[in-house]
């Protein structure tokens, strides 16, 4: 397994286990009605801000992690740390990916806000279209890495 297919196995468990960890208080306050206050966008800032310190936080760890245990399961004292081009193109095909993602998300979120939807809504849905894009992002590169499209 290279460096980048570690890199992006740990992404993947560590921006779904920040979604569960850090998203959950969001999901909560959507569907209680927290955020339909006057201050409740400002609740959903703060929460966000939350998901985004804590997930970057959560993804170094887990990717520090995670080569020490790979370093450990395959009895490597030094793992190899090398990207070569394959890996910049498959980076690259990646990032489009995350970009188409997103700017859908994005999208929907302005139509949404088009036939009456409420900001909270809209805003939500740009979240979600975040996280699938990066998660869909990482999934790409692991498939790219073991199936050899």
């Amino acid at each position: 397994m290279s460096f980048e297919e570690r890199g992006a196995w740990s992404a993947i468990l560590s921006g779904l286990i920040t979604f569960y960890w850090f998203g959950r208080p969001i999901w909560h306050g959507t569907t209680s009605g927290t955020y339909n206050t006057p201050d409740g966008l400002s609740l959903w800032a703060w929460d966000v801000i939350w998901l985004i310190g804590g997930g970057g936080v959560l993804a170094m760890g887990i990717m520090i992690l995670f080569n020490i245990l790979y370093a450990i399961a395959t009895n490597q004292s030094k793992p190899q740390f090398i990207s070569d081009e394959r890996d910049t193109m498959i980076n690259k095909r990646g990032a489009v990916i995350t970009l188409v993602i997103v700017s859908g998300g994005f999208i929907i979120a302005v139509g949404m806000l088009a036939t009456g939807w409420t900001a909270l809504a809209a805003l939500n849905t740009i979240l979600i279209g975040m996280g699938l894009g990066g998660v869909g992002s990482e999934i790409y590169r692991v498939a790219i890495y073991r199936l050899g499209l």
